[in-house]
């Protein structure tokens, strides 16, 4: 799916660091460009946010808002982790 077309909950691939303490920290994120191919995007900056729990399962989430560079533009997007599906997903801010 394009990444300038409006969507919510698109999956995506992150890879993520884990510190000794539990803290999560989004390096990469993969998701399809405007032509539909992956491309791998670094994580520039990120802010944690409020952990949601999940309407349908009562899991707990990891959420991030999270700016990359996309085409040389800096770009901000939401994204959060589902425990009970083990998934990664983002929305576009």
């Amino acid at each position: 799916m394009p990444y300038n077309q409006p969507h919510e909950d698109t999956p995506i691939d992150v890879i993520c660091q884990f510190t000794k303490d539990g803290i999560i920290i989004p390096l990469k994120i993969r998701m399809p460009d405007d032509e539909g191919e992956l491309q791998v995007y670094k994580v520039k900056t990120y802010k944690e946010m409020p952990v949601i729990t999940g309407m349908r399962t009562g899991m707990e989430n990891a959420a991030f808002e999270c700016r990359i560079e996309v085409y040389g533009r800096i770009k901000t997007i939401q994204i959060y982790y589902t425990s009970f599906s083990r998934t990664w997903k983002y929305k576009r801010i």
